[in-house]
């Protein structure tokens, strides 16, 4: 039993148009992903690429390889949407193949199919695509390093070493030491299980790690020349595993539990099989004694759970910080579901479950789209509406495998994504005030200086294409034909102090990645929707 190679192509072009509208049609959300898209555009327009700048002081908090392959893509298309989340992308095309890969060489080519598919649709990678962060390219090249180096392990040879080598600079130069320890536990628990520790001795290591410390050598110099040693410790040790030991000043109130329930929305549709098969793998380990052998492999096991147990003890934690281990999960899962799929007692058990997510996601997308922002256009309706009598038909009336857990998992995830990219979210975007008057600002012809009274706003910066200095009210008073983005607080401010103004517009303003059920609800939303302005200092006097 397999997957219809037809059938397969379809879904990965019909997933690729999903992510591209995404990526073309929803503005870059506040506060990560704008922030580092302003940041990349100022790279950009500085030319300083060693030292990463943010609002034209130093910025230590992330490596700088994003802000390097954006800048590139901003010179070569321009600032935009699609050229923010391009390179991105294309590092999660990357990933998706690596995956492929490792799934096939592990277990079968039918388990390497499905493990693409099954990362390539879960949500964490829909928003990947449009909600680009630095673990967006970690993810990515982090999978692509452990099946690289895993073919060194097995097979010898130096260009795999060497490109697995790149993949761990990558990764180190997207988001620090983690591009290492990830693949360090998957790879090492790999050999210490099969007990080829002659491996460690391998030569080929060394030159390895030349590699890698060439890769990161650019940045370590700007680092140093940024900050001296502290910048190489903060990078190296504070801004990682300083979570963990309590030296980082990054702390929340999560417990070690967060992931868990993370889990289950990030990696839909797929979390409950997941889970299953990681709790059967773990099972099987313990009733083996660890002996080799007794599992197919321990790669991906031990690569997800440590991972995930060491991000379980960071005392800061965010949902995608999880996502670096998605691909390794993708493999069990796509195990988990071929060995299921001949247990028919587990097999019913799933196609339980996937009938109440069906409901659920499809109940809950409508009521997004067509509830909470009524009036969405009629091609999106129908499509939307396709996909949904289609993926309950797979559920209902399909083949027992792969129709009704495969095929119904996909095409509902499909369905409600390609709803939320090409209405939801471009609705709910028009509430981030300081992108739509950055737009606004863009579109004019002349360029007058640009205060800010509304705090800052990576939004604004990016798609306005410059950086908005804060003021002080008191001090616009002598900057006639000067604009200010204001807040409607900022705006009070300026009529007590007499200070005289023109409204050029006015923006709703709302922070999108706050929801709740009083926004969402269009007849309560007016109570925490506020008003942003965009005014023009005229000098002293009243205003008008």
């Amino acid at each position: 039993m397999k997957l219809d190679k037809t059938h397969v192509l379809w879904l990965m072009a019909i997933l690729t148009l999903v992510h591209v509208l995404g990526m073309v049609l929803i503005d870059i959300m506040e506060v990560d992903a704008a922030q580092y898209a302003s940041i990349s555009q100022e790279m950009l327009q500085t030319g300083d690429y060693l030292q990463v700048h943010h609002r034209g002081q130093d910025y230590l908090d992330k490596p700088p390889l994003l802000f390097w392959v954006t800048s590139l893509s901003f010179k070569l298309l321009g600032a935009g949407n699609f050229s923010y989340r391009l390179p991105s992308f294309l590092f999660i095309l990357l990933g998706v193949w690596a995956t492929y890969r490792l799934g096939s060489r592990l277990y079968d080519e039918r388990t390497g199919v499905l493990a693409a598919l099954i990362l390539y649709s879960s949500q964490a990678y829909f928003l990947f695509a449009h909600d680009v962060r630095t673990d967006t390219i970690l993810a990515n090249v982090v999978i692509f390093a452990i099946w690289q180096l895993g073919l060194f392990i097995e097979k010898r040879g130096f260009l795999n070493l060497a490109a697995g080598a790149v993949g761990v600079a990558l990764a180190m130069l997207e988001k620090g030491p983690i591009g290492l320890m990830v693949p360090v536990l998957a790879l090492g628990s790999h050999v210490l299980y099969t007990r080829q520790l002659n491996v460690v001795w391998r030569w080929e290591w060394l030159a390895g790690l030349v590699i890698i410390a060439l890769l990161l050598a650019p940045m370590c110099v700007g680092l140093y020349r940024q900050y001296g040693w502290h910048g190489l410790t903060f990078y190296f040790w504070t801004q990682s595993f300083g979570r963990i030991t309590g030296e980082s000043e990054w702390r929340d109130n999560s417990t070690v539990f967060y992931f868990l329930h993370t889990f289950l929305w990030a990696f839909l549709p797929w979390m409950f099989v997941a889970y299953y098969g990681v709790f059967r793998d773990l099972m099987a380990l313990v009733k083996t004694r660890f002996q080799a052998g007794k599992v197919p492999e321990v790669l991906t096991l031990a690569g997800f759970v440590l991972t995930f147990l060491a991000l379980s003890l960071s005392k800061y934690k965010l949902p995608h910080y999880i996502f670096v281990v998605f691909p390794l999960v993708a493999v069990i899962t796509a195990k988990t579901i071929w060995q299921v799929a001949g247990t028919v007692k587990a097999a019913r058990v799933f196609y339980g479950l996937n009938g109440l997510l069906w409901l659920a996601l499809w109940g809950i997308t409508g009521l997004l789209a067509f509830v909470t922002f009524a009036g969405a256009p009629w091609w999106v309706i129908v499509t939307g509406g396709v996909l949904a009598l289609v993926s309950l038909y797979c559920l209902v009336a399909g083949k027992r495998m792969p129709g009704r857990l495969v095929y119904a998992s996909l095409l509902t995830i499909i369905g409600v994504n390609f709803v939320l990219n090409t209405w939801f979210y471009p609705r709910l975007l028009t509430y981030q005030a300081g992108s739509m008057a950055g737009r606004y600002v863009a579109a004019q012809d002349n360029h007058p200086p640009i205060y800010s009274l509304a705090g800052i706003s990576h939004g604004f910066d990016f798609y306005s294409g410059r950086v908005a200095p804060l003021a002080d009210p008191g001090t616009l008073a002598n900057k006639a034909g000067a604009w200010v983005y204001a807040t409607a607080p900022a705006r009070n401010k300026l009529d007590s102090l007499g200070i005289n103004y023109r409204e050029i517009a006015a923006f709703q303003a709302y922070p999108v990645t706050g929801l709740t059920m009083t926004f969402l609800n269009p007849d309560t939303r007016h109570q925490v929707v506020g008003v942003n302005y965009l005014l023009e200092i005229a000098g002293g006097g009243s205003p008008d």
